[in-house]
């Protein structure tokens, strides 16, 4: 899997869609194939966020104020409800322009684990990656 090219993708995307702090952006793909791309978006809501457990810092509910975050947007826009054969990676850019932890959170790993995936991966600290289990 080529993280790199995944990294450069989201620099690129950072400019134009970035909306706050730190930009995620998730990519769903089927072996080397691009299939869907999806970034967070701290002013946009939507409705399957009252389907999965968002949690703000605290633990309490956040599915009716969270922003709509890359996995979400990834999965909407590849149109499927069944991803189980596809591999998800989540990209965070910091704001000083690093890469930093992408972890999935509590919501978005009850998303993939409903849509199903094949592989997941997450950036950490250092332009490396992690696999989700």
């Amino acid at each position: 899997m080529n993280f790199k090219k995944l990294i450069e993708i989201s620099y690129a995307l950072q400019p134009r869609y970035a909306t706050g702090r730190n930009f995620h952006c998730t990519f769903l793909l089927k072996k080397s194939r691009l299939l869907s791309v999806g970034w967070n978006n701290y002013i946009k809501s939507h409705p399957i966020n009252l389907n999965f457990n968002y949690k703000d810092k605290n633990g309490d509910d956040a599915r009716y104020h969270v922003g709509l975050h890359s996995e979400a947007s990834a999965w909407l826009r590849y149109g499927q409800e069944n991803t189980s054969d596809l591999t998800w990676v989540n990209i965070r850019i910091m704001r000083c322009g690093g890469i930093g932890l992408a972890r999935f959170c509590v919501g978005c790993q009850n998303l993939i684990k409903q849509a199903g995936f094949k592989r997941a991966f997450y950036s950490v600290a250092g332009g490396r990656f992690e696999e989700f289990e």
